[in-house]
């Protein structure tokens, strides 16, 4: 079984060099191409109760998503809430009853109402992000389109710029946003859509993503979310040599990213390094991603990395 280590220099921030010579607070900001799971929460009580009247009210009159006569039925504020200290309130539960309430697509003017995060894998809030009206009913798809599952898999790529607010999560405005499962990157790989390989490579992509453990600023954590996002070449190399029955001996051991200046370009060298613990051998394989602006692009394709002074 491959064994993914992560190792990448977390303290590095390389700030992108600019023609002028003026400073001022937006070159603070900076650009965020991260990976993670969407989340929702409301900011006060009062958004609170309105998604428990209205999730009552769904509960009380199965009213669904293609039903026209939603309002006609009972107006929300007649439905008898629980006081505070009857509710037994967690994280979970209050996913699934955002979720519940904004599958109905008349009560979908609430996710107006609520804060939204981008978590890691293990729940921990990266960013609250700041949503426009055009990538809203994105983000609203993204969180009621995730299933209940224990096992918090990555599957969203939000590509923006963050800047430090008062509170200590810094705030992301969202410039692109992209629902992403490991199920969608394994469609990009033609020669693997039979049935069962299909649902190999799904597990291994899943397995990788999980590496996207970071807040997307760097100059190589960027070039590592890039290519765990598009690196099409590098997930049918982990599928065919996990294929080969070589999964048992070869583990990828380390990640190493190497930024180089070309000029005004800046090129981040992301080399997975595997070892056979049979013979202790080393191998390397890499790719080339472009980190110069705010969306990266591949240079090179996922190929042997030889180590040159």
């Amino acid at each position: 079984m491959i064994t993914p280590y992560h190792v990448l220099n977390p303290n590095r921030v390389v700030q992108k060099r600019s023609a002028t010579s003026s400073f001022g607070l937006e070159d603070l900001a900076s650009d965020v191409y991260a990976l993670g799971c969407i989340s929702a929460d409301w900011p006060d009580k009062s958004v609170e109760n309105e998604f428990r009247a209205h999730a009552k009210w769904i509960d009380a009159y199965g009213v669904s998503i293609s039903q026209s006569d939603f309002c006609q039925k009972v107006e929300p504020c007649a439905v008898t809430l629980p006081r505070a200290n009857d509710t037994t309130s967690n994280k979970d539960t209050d996913q699934s009853l955002i979720r519940q309430v904004l599958k109905t697509r008349r009560c979908r003017y609430l996710a107006r109402e609520l804060d939204w995060y981008l978590e890691d894998v293990y729940g921990n809030r990266l960013y609250q992000l700041v949503p426009s009206e055009y990538n809203m009913q994105q983000l609203i798809n993204a969180l009621t389109d995730t299933k209940s599952n224990p096992r918090r898999t990555i599957n969203v790529l939000v590509v923006g710029r963050s800047s430090g607010g008062l509170s200590s999560l810094d705030e992301l405005t969202i410039t692109k946003f992209r629902s992403m499962t490991a199920h969608d990157i394994a469609k990009h790989i033609p020669k693997l859509h039979n049935p069962q390989s299909c649902r190999d490579l799904t597990h291994v992509i899943e397995l990788y993503l999980s590496l996207a453990s970071n807040n997307g600023v760097t100059d190589e954590e960027r070039a590592l979310n890039y290519l765990l996002s598009y690196g099409y070449d590098f997930y049918e190399k982990m599928y065919r040599q996990r294929s080969e029955g070589n999964s048992k001996s070869i583990h990828l051991v380390s990640i190493d990213a190497r930024v180089h200046y070309a000029g005004e370009r800046t090129l981040v060298y992301v080399v997975f390094n595997f070892q056979d613990s049979k013979t202790s051998a080393l191998e390397s394989w890499y790719s080339t991603v472009d980190v110069t602006d705010r969306f990266p692009f591949l240079i090179s394709a996922f190929e042997p990395y030889i180590n040159v002074l």
